[in-house]
Formats: structure tokens, C-alpha cells, sequence
């Protein structure tokens, strides 16, 4: 089995094995040539850059929107606290596409980054029809 690059997954007999100096430490990775190393820098210093905002919106937006579901339940049946966290996970996830190394390992970067916007996607449209359902049955 020929080893991978770590940003796009092609197979390769001729990739470079790089060893690359980030906050968090020395990370080995495996490339197919300085585009796919030039993406892979640049996205590690992203993530780098931006882990306390992922944080944050993973973590206070669902409390938000849950003590508004809790605060409105007999207004709109919660349906506003539902959109806010169903959104505002979805866009912290698109914002920021982290995913885990084992996902990115399985998958490289690239399409990682790609299933996480996904998913992101997913839990905004999950939001939005939450927001109606719980809409359509206030009296």
C-alpha cells in the first residue's frame, strides 16, 4: 500500500516527508509537492490561530441558545433557542472546519475540511427547520 499525501490523500510512491514546527509542536507530514505543503501550513496556522473561537462557538452558543429555547417555550415553543443553536453551531463549524486527527488521517485534510463544511451545513438547515416546526404549531 503506497503512502498518502496528508492535504489531498493521492497515493504516491514520491512524496516528501517534511518536518514542520507549529505551537502545538513538531508535526511530520507527508506531501506530494509545495502546493499541497504551502495548503497544509497555512490551514495548521489557521486552526492554530483560531481554536478558542471554535471553542467558543461549539460551547456558549449551544448555553445561548438553550436558556432562550427554555426562556421562550411559551412564546414560540423554544423554537427561536433551537435556531440559534442549530445555526450558530453550523457557521462556527463552517467558519472553522476543525476535525479530528483520526478524520483527517482517514480522509486527508482536504476532504476533512470539507465533510466538517458539510456538516456545518447540516445542522444550519437543522436549525432553520426546527425554528418552523416548532412555528407551525404555536396557536
Amino acid at each position: 500500500m503506497s503512502p498518502k499525501c496528508d492535504w489531498c490523500h493521492r497515493k504516491s510512491q514520491d512524496l516528501e516527508t517534511k518536518q514542520l514546527t507549529f505551537k502545538s509542536g513538531d508535526e511530520e507530514v507527508r506531501v506530494c509537492g509545495p502546493d499541497c505543503e504551502t495548503q497544509l501550513v497555512d490551514f495548521y496556522a489557521y486552526a492554530e490561530s483560531h481554536v478558542v473561537h471554535f471553542l467558543a462557538g461549539l460551547l456558549l452558543v449551544p448555553a445561548i441558545g438553550g436558556a432562550i429555547a427554555v426562556w421562550r417555550e411559551s412564546v414560540d415553543n423554544g423554537g427561536l433557542g433551537y435556531l440559534i443553536m442549530g445555526a450558530g453551531m453550523g457557521i462556527a463549524i463552517i467558519k472553522y472546519p476543525f476535525t479530528t486527527p483520526q478524520t483527517a488521517q482517514l480522509m486527508g485534510m482536504k476532504n476533512a475540511i470539507r465533510l466538517a463544511r458539510i456538516i456545518g451545513t447540516l445542522l444550519v438547515l437543522t436549525g432553520i427547520v426546527l425554528f418552523t416546526v416548532c412555528n407551525w404549531f404555536v396557536a
